[in-house]
């Protein structure tokens, strides 16, 4: 954690989330840690981001206003729900084992 500079409660909390989530198991002894449940080719990003936090941040406006909708837009309502769906595909397709290629 020193190395990500993610404080020790907070990386503890996301341990024991994505393992009540069913993304990683811990193993206790010699050669203990955290190890994938599955492939990391079928782990998506945004099974994780709806795992963690949720996507009601995507749904949220980004001006803050509360009752933005269709009949009422605030000036970045369009141009937020082409970026909004951009990024939700993006995270859709996207694999941990894509993110592991893009950084070899």
């Amino acid at each position: 954690n020193k190395n990500l500079g993610i404080p020790y409660s907070y990386l503890r909390q996301l341990l024991f989330t994505l393992a009540e989530k069913g993304f990683i198991r811990s193993e206790k002894g010699r050669n203990g840690g955290f190890r994938l449940t599955r492939n990391s080719d079928d782990i998506y990003l945004i099974e994780i981001i709806e795992a963690i936090e949720g996507t009601g941040s995507f749904d949220r406006c980004m001006m803050g206003i509360t009752d933005c909708r269709q009949a009422r837009k605030c000036a970045l309502h369009n141009l937020w729900s082409g970026i909004r769906k951009d990024v939700l595909d993006m995270l859709n397709k996207t694999s941990l084992a894509d993110l592991v290629l893009q950084t070899e």
